[in-house]
């Protein structure tokens, strides 16, 4: 078979590109002719589109986007227009072009960011099947996690509600840069530029902002899904998120994995009087460590201690440890008797779940964790009071997560293979209708 994949980078971070460059490897390795199409921004601004030869990875054929369509990642978009407009578009012959030296079976799109759509009708026109994979919610939420300009949970949207939320979104230059091959080797560096700059954004009611249209830039999106045979949705979660706005859309439910993940789960000793707690991730209030941290300080047990993995940060303040980053998340793993995950926005799945897991760690997350698929149901909560109810209760009886591991290491394997899932991905791409 024949597949081309679309990702943000087959070099970049996050658990979308780490997943689709290993499928595409996996895929190659099993005898699959496959190819890997990314967008790059660049010093200079390009109003119009190429596409280019790059170099492979790891054996699999590379092109590059070069002129496209913005990649807000987080950032947002400050204007539906950079999307809707007619700039950094593909000619028809550079289709054609693209198409005739790839000649793909499937399209497997795993985010709609900085995505060429003219492909689209050409390649369906052509036989080639349309799948996509609910990595994020880009093209629904411009912002992608559906968290609005005051830190809280959106459901219910309209125009001025998103055009707060994207109203200090950076320019189009400014993207073109950040996604500059060039300036990405930096990246380290860059970093206390690009964190000063969110600091001094205003948030909440305080926003001023015109109001523009986000819906025509959604329903724009939704018409691109629409196009897609099937959509893959790595959990339940993202299911029940994309079915509110495409309730006809053929859907497919398969958990996803990557190459680093092996089921090695390991016995360790747990200390009653000092629970190791672990909190991978960013500081955002989207991911739920201040919430982890208010609720684990208003608890009347204080037999734990807390590890904040992830961050570049390293103090420790009182309990709380903050350990910096890690090459290998085992490294953490071996120091933890307990990881939580309490993300307040909808996570399509959540690498770090399955990775503990392997481990031997058991995992408490919270019920907007798409891999709560592969926890235990006793260790899946609901909002705050379910998180503190469920962390006090194990600091009473933590004999409980003694069980849990246990029940790790002597029950069958909770996740897959690359291997086996890249052959499960070929199967779903044959149902294709």
């Amino acid at each position: 078979m024949n597949i081309l994949h679309y990702l943000i980078g087959p070099r970049r971070g996050g658990g979308l590109n780490r997943y689709a460059r290993d499928l595409a490897v996996a895929q190659m390795q099993g005898g699959h002719d496959v190819t890997m199409l990314y967008p790059v921004g660049g010093i200079f601004p390009a109003r119009t589109a190429s596409i280019q030869t790059a170099r492979d990875y790891k054996g699999v054929r590379c092109f590059r986007l070069k002129g496209g369509k913005p990649v807000p990642l987080l950032e947002g978009l400050g204007s539906p227009e950079m999307i809707l407009g007619d700039a950094h578009r593909l000619s028809d012959t550079q289709v054609q072009a693209f198409y005739a030296v790839v000649r793909p079976d499937v399209l497997h799109i795993h985010t709609w960011m900085g995505f060429p759509e003219e492909l689209l009708p050409f390649f369906k026109k052509h036989g080639c099947k349309l799948v996509y994979t609910t990595h994020d919610y880009f093209g629904l939420c411009p912002k992608v996690n559906f968290i609005d300009s005051e830190g809280r949970l959106c459901e219910q949207y309209d125009n001025v509600k998103c055009s707060r939320c994207n109203a200090h979104a950076p320019s189009e230059h400014f993207l073109a840069l950040r996604n500059c091959e060039f300036l990405m080797r930096f990246k380290e560096l860059l970093k206390p530029v690009l964190n000063l700059r969110k600091e001094n954004r205003p948030s909440g009611s305080s926003i001023e902002c015109n109001t523009q249209d986000y819906d025509a830039l959604r329903e724009h999106y939704l018409s691109l899904l629409r196009q897609c045979n099937v959509i893959h949705c790595n959990s339940q979660v993202s299911k029940r998120i994309y079915e509110r706005y495409l309730p006809n859309a053929a859907f497919r439910v398969l958990p996803i994995t990557h190459g680093g993940i092996h089921w090695q789960p390991q016995e360790e000793t747990l200390d009653a009087s000092r629970v190791r707690i672990g909190f991978s991730g960013p500081t955002a209030s989207f991911k739920g460590l201040p919430l982890l941290l208010d609720v684990l300080k208003r608890l009347p047990q204080t037999n734990w201690q807390l590890d904040v993995w992830g961050t570049g940060i390293t103090k420790t303040e009182g309990p709380v440890r903050y350990r910096g980053n890690y090459s290998d998340p085992r490294e953490a793993f071996c120091e933890l008797d307990l990881l939580v995950v309490p993300s307040i926005c909808f996570e399509t799945f959540g690498f770090i779940v399955a990775e503990a897991l392997s481990s031997g760690v058991p995992v408490l997350c919270a019920d907007t964790v798409g891999a709560q698929c592969l926890v235990d149901s006793s260790m899946v909560y609901h909002g705050e009071a379910g998180l503190r109810d469920r962390l006090a209760d194990l600091l009473r009886h933590p004999e409980q997560l003694k069980a849990l591991r246990k029940k790790l290491i002597d029950g069958q394997q909770i996740t897959g293979s690359m291997d086996n899932h890249a052959s499960d991905m070929i199967n779903l791409y044959c149902i294709c209708q």
